[in-house]
């Protein structure tokens, strides 16, 4: 990100820009500014000390700008000192945690139009090679509309695609859809998966929701700003790594809610199912408790699934 450092007086001005408008500067501002306060991006740690008004302003220009150079690298930095991770996590592991409770799970089955719920998703998620894509879409439509209805969003219609392999799916800002890779290893075999897949990008559509409805009963709206903004300033793992794409906070969001969801649902299945070879049937004691918890999104689910 080092693009050289301003002179004293240019810096002072560039400085005195930014505080003066709170960061309600264009692109190319703030990005000097930021260039300026982290010694050309060597100490990104001190953007964590500005106010968080300022941050999210600052992220709201650069955003604008996304294309220019150091844009995604400065995003990145701000969405990882914006100190809201532990929020944002917090609140999809509650809406999961509400929903996927067995209390609710058994609620749900008065309204599946089908065999035995708690046996069919039971038996889908054991052995997914015994059902068919129809009937695997049915289910994952029933939870995704349970599920919006649950959260506060507009349900979204399932649909499924061809694609990569290591593509899961994705959501479709104004169309009401997420989209699911039938060609997914998960699709073919890991049922408790696409159930990840499902609530990941329906919790891209509560996010979408709410940053257009940023003042309605029950939404935060300062998080609903920063969705809004992560949306315009989205980093994809081409262009930021990995790391940058899965902890920006729509990513950080999804990702805790869909790991959550997975392992209640296969938590779930084990608790209603008659074989007792299947393993370990305690959340906390057994699926949990062997997650690899490398990312960010990986040690706030395990942190907060047992919460």
């Amino acid at each position: 990100m080092y693009y050289g450092l301003l002179t004293d007086n240019r810096a002072a001005s560039v400085e005195a820009a930014v505080l003066r408008s709170n960061g309600r500067v264009d692109a190319a501002t703030a990005r000097s500014y930021l260039n300026q306060l982290t010694y050309g991006g060597f100490d990104t740690g001190a953007i964590s000390a500005l106010p968080l008004r300022l941050k999210m302003n600052l992220a709201d220009a650069i955003a604008s700008d996304k294309t220019a150079p150091a844009s995604v690298g400065y995003l990145n930095a701000l969405y990882d000192n914006m100190g809201l991770d532990r929020v944002i996590a917090e609140r999809s592991a509650r809406q999961v945690k509400r929903f996927f409770d067995p209390a609710n799970m058994d609620r749900l089955a008065a309204k599946w139009d089908g065999d035995d719920f708690a046996a069919t998703l039971s038996n889908m998620t054991l052995r997914p090679q015994a059902y068919d894509e129809k009937q695997k879409l049915k289910m994952m439509q029933f939870i995704s509309d349970a599920y919006n209805d649950h959260i506060g969003a507009p349900r979204t219609e399932v649909k499924l695609f061809d694609g990569p392999p290591e593509v899961k799916g994705s959501f479709v800002p104004g169309k009401a859809a997420i989209n699911v890779n039938r060609q997914s290893p998960e699709f073919m075999g890991d049922f408790t998966s696409m159930i990840n897949t499902v609530v990941h990008e329906n919790t891209h559509n509560y996010q979408h929701h709410i940053s257009k409805n940023p003042n309605s009963a029950g939404n935060d709206a300062l998080l609903a700003r920063l969705y809004g903004i992560n949306m315009r300033g989205y980093i994809n793992a081409k262009q930021g790594g990995m790391s940058a794409y899965q902890s920006q906070p729509i990513e950080l969001g999804a990702h805790v809610a869909g790991y959550i969801a997975r392992d209640m649902v296969k938590d779930f299945a084990l608790s209603r199912s008659t074989n007792d070879n299947w393993g370990p049937r305690s959340l906390a004691a057994g699926l949990m408790a062997a997650r690899p918890t490398k990312s960010r999104a990986g040690r706030y689910a395990y942190d907060l699934a047992a919460a």
